[in-house]
């Protein structure tokens, strides 16, 4: 689960970087191009870029969560497959235990039987540990992607940071 995750959240990073430097190179030549452009460049180096521009990290950041859905879902399989095979072999346990038991004499059936409930409450037991586990590694994935998406909004506040005139920066600086 953990590697699965990591490879898919690191391609959404990916796709996402270069997603909103493609989206702001783009913006930024449109907007700079032409007799108007360069003074538009001045202007926006004193007074920054337009709200409009802070739009693009949230395109960017619609696309990271589009394709961390398909990474969750991916993980969600992955889990639901081994849990799902460690439910089957419990209950394969429980059919050859069964089996094994049918298969005693008449005269050992009884304490065949006896040991066979010791095991039933084992096995149990070991469902109920797949249970717990089932919900403690969806707990897990749910805290990385909540982690992994307070990342990026971190790093969006950061490109927007940058993207500052020196006025406001100014401002900062003596506030």
């Amino acid at each position: 689960m953990d590697s699965a995750f990591t490879a898919g959240e690191k391609s959404a990073r990916d796709a996402f970087t270069a997603d909103h430097k493609s989206r702001m190179k783009k913006y930024k030549d449109k907007r700079y191009s032409g007799l108007m452009g360069k003074g538009r460049w001045v202007k926006d180096k004193f007074a920054g870029l337009p709200k409009e521009a802070d739009a693009l990290y949230q395109e960017s950041r619609k696309l990271y969560v589009a394709k961390m859905r398909t990474v969750i879902s991916s993980v969600a399989d992955i889990i639901g497959a081994e849990l799902g095979k460690a439910k089957a072999r419990i209950a394969k346990g429980r059919t050859e235990l069964k089996a094994e038991v049918d298969k005693l004499p008449a005269d050992l059936r009884q304490f065949g039987e006896e040991a066979a409930k010791d095991f039933a409450g084992k096995f149990d037991d070991l469902e109920a540990t797949v249970n717990e586990k089932s919900e403690q590694l969806v707990q897990d994935l749910a805290q990385k992607y909540t982690a992994a998406l307070n990342k990026i909004d971190e790093e969006i506040k950061k490109l927007q940071e940058a993207n500052r005139g020196l006025i406001d920066k100014a401002k900062d600086a003596i506030v």
